[in-house]
């Protein structure tokens, strides 16, 4: 059975943080208690958002959730969960996989999380969740949640430094508001430009030299009429599992414009809103799955009847020499037959292997590593591994290297469980009940402090986002309309020399 590694793969943080009151910047002072605010200290919101200055520390009362309009959370039919910037700050969240784990009825996969995220299949492979970590959570035991980004799905991960709090909306209820998933949607509501003048930098060191820079400024330009904000983000973190990292660059940028288009209708209010983010993530993340175990199959030994076997046979420690043969369940025999021409017959292989891999043609660059020195040495061309046999048996000396063998040439391995379940015919082996095994022994592999795949893995994020947003209110809310043009173009990829099912093996050959 797979299992899922529980090492210290995530980072401490010490946050540092140095905010910048608005009186810092000339702004007015907000009144003692008991006096009564200024026309400019107040800030009429528009009914289709919310800000974090309504929010009271952990508590939020509102929220756009239940309906798209800023709507008391007493009055929300649904289970929602609303997070607050106060409460990102004081635990340290910054994405979903430090927030989730926080919050009811949701889990998050990986190096932070509580399960691995990866299906219940013979084989479990885990290159999607390295490539897009934000999809590795499960709400209410369902599925991932759909992640929105002002209320509109994304692809692009959140990160606190332009947040001002993170929506969840648990349960299908959520198809009843215009989106599928029967597990809920996690939003992020982007900052806006704000009609105050107020900054802040914060900076963070953690474990592994990881380390973290943000920084939020807000400037007033035409009080109460025109402001723009800049929010900008440095986090290169590092693990425990040498060499995985991730570096997070990404830059904000938004504006806000207030036309006083009806000077005579103060209850007319017009707003122009427009963000910027862009974003680049490169990354080559920490497994959190043992490598398959290839090797101990080898040191079992062979059934007294080939015929019978169980999980606890192997191959014996006996060398392949045709795996041709070996490899083939019967041996198809062709013969004359009585002048009918040639007939076909099939008959059973004592030399059958069923933990025998299928043949792999070799058309690339490959690796091999010395059992006695460590060395590593890349081949191309042709190879056989030194002290392996020639085609007729015979032992090969060290001298004659890798020579000896064609290009094409094709090559045979240990397979998994699984399939040597369905090769050996075991009982229900057709149901599916037979998993891959891992290899849990790090004397063999340090797996908690190597990534198996080295430098040779990648994974890579990069998005822009623009959104553009028009709200005309009339009569003091009782009439509104908005219109909103969000684009987003998201890439992510990598690579993988290993694949998705990175396996440690034994060369059958020798």
């Amino acid at each position: 059975m797979n299992q899922a590694l529980s090492p210290q793969l995530s980072r401490v943080l010490i946050p540092i943080s140095l905010a910048f009151a608005s009186a810092a910047f000339g702004q007015t002072v907000p009144p003692a208690s008991g006096e009564p605010p200024s026309e400019e200290d107040i800030t009429v919101l528009s009914p289709f958002e919310v800000t974090a200055a309504e929010d009271r520390g952990y508590q939020a009362t509102s929220t756009l959730a239940g309906t798209r309009i800023r709507t008391d959370l007493k009055d929300v039919g649904s289970a929602i969960t609303v997070v607050t910037k106060d409460f990102l700050a004081d635990i340290g969240a910054t994405d979903t996989s430090t927030l989730l784990q926080y919050t009811p009825n949701a889990e998050v996969a990986g190096t932070r999380g509580t399960y691995a995220g990866l299906g219940n299949g013979q084989s479990v492979d885990e290159t999607n969740n390295l490539r897009n970590p934000t999809t590795a959570t499960r709400v209410r035991g369902l599925a991932s949640a759909d992640n929105t980004r002002d209320f509109f799905v994304t692809d692009i991960p959140w990160d606190s430094f332009n947040v001002d709090r993170i929506d969840l909306q648990r349960g299908p209820n959520s198809i009843l508001f215009g989106l599928g998933s029967p597990a809920g949607i996690v939003n992020a509501t982007t900052r806006n430009a704000e009609f105050r003048n107020v900054g802040e930098v914060q900076g963070r060191f953690g474990s592994y030299e990881s380390w973290r820079a943000s920084l939020d400024y807000n400037q007033v330009l035409i009080p109460n009429v025109l402001a723009i904000r800049f929010d900008g983000l440095w986090d290169y973190e590092n693990f425990q599992q040498e060499p995985a990292f991730e570096d997070d660059e990404r830059y904000y940028g938004a504006i806000r414009f207030d036309p006083q288009l009806f000077k005579n209708r103060r209850d007319f209010r017009t707003s122009i809103k427009a963000k910027f983010e862009h974003g680049e993530i490169d990354a080559n993340r920490p497994r959190i799955i043992t490598p398959n175990d290839s090797i101990t199959p080898w040191f079992r030994p062979m059934p007294a009847d080939q015929r019978s076997w169980t999980m606890n046979n192997g191959m014996g420690k006996t060398p392949v020499n045709n795996g041709y043969d070996a490899n083939r369940n019967d041996l198809t025999i062709i013969s004359p037959g009585n002048g009918l021409g040639l007939q076909t017959r099939n008959l059973d292989n004592p030399n059958y292997q069923p933990w025998l891999s299928a043949p792999a043609n070799q058309q690339q660059p490959f690796w091999l590593v010395d059992g006695a020195t460590g060395e590593a040495y890349r081949v191309v061309g042709g190879y056989i591994n030194p002290g392996a046999r020639n085609a007729d048996g015979s032992l090969r000396g060290a001298a004659q290297g890798i020579n000896g063998k064609r290009y094409a040439d094709q090559f045979f391995g240990l397979t998994n469980l699984s399939a040597f379940a369905n090769n050996a015919s075991l009982p229900l082996s057709g149901s599916g009940l037979y998993r891959t095994a891992s290899l849990l022994d790090s004397t063999i592999f340090d797996f908690y402090n190597t990534l198996i795949d080295g430098p040779t893995k990648s994974e890579y994020e990069k998005w822009d986002a623009y959104n553009l947003d028009f709200s005309q209110t009339a009569f003091d809310d009782r009439l509104g309309l908005q219109l909103t043009y969000d684009r987003q173009k998201y890439s992510r990829g990598g690579e993988a020399f290993l694949g998705g099912q990175p396996t440690i093996t034994i060369d059958i050959l020798k």
